[in-house]
């Protein structure tokens, strides 16, 4: 277990993972919007394709975030990152059981949840990847200090 926490924590596997969120989350939250303003009937056979690639985002995000969650330190007080990482997993995890009973009734009807899961994906994406750029944890505040930001 311990080998395979090492390997999600390996700055190509948090790149992998960050571009895969990205990609994934703004092809639901664009076909989202287009979908919602057009006044003609959606498309079941793109969103049967979305729904597919959007379920192994959020399974593969809710073991992210679940990583996240468990990597903060216990303190006394209540960090930003500690509050990022808690709210993050559990809106992946409300709002996955709500896509994945959408999936499981057939309805390819685009949920709220699905738009929701795509911020959360978009979010992730770009945390992660900023992790890997500046070097450091997938986790900002693991350590309890906000990010050094220059002007």
């Amino acid at each position: 277990m311990e080998q395979l926490v090492r390997l999600c924590d390996r700055p190509w596997v948090r790149a992998v993972k960050g571009v895969y969120f990205l990609m994934v989350g703004l092809t639901v939250a664009v076909y989202f919007v287009i979908s919602a303003t057009q006044n003609s009937e959606v498309d079941g056979s793109v969103w049967s394709v979305v729904n597919i690639l959007l379920l192994v985002a959020v399974f593969v995000l809710a073991l992210s975030t679940l990583h996240w969650k468990l990597t903060i330190p216990a303190s006394d007080s209540v960090t930003r990152g500690y509050v990022e990482a808690n709210v993050s997993f559990y809106l992946t995890v409300a709002f996955g059981l709500g896509l994945v009973y959408n999936y499981l009734a057939w309805k390819v009807v685009p949920s709220t949840s699905a738009f929701v899961l795509a911020l959360l994906l978009i979010s992730n994406g770009i945390r992660l990847l900023r992790s890997v750029r500046s070097g450091g944890i997938a986790s900002p505040n693991q350590q309890g200090q906000g990010e050094q930001r220059t002007p």
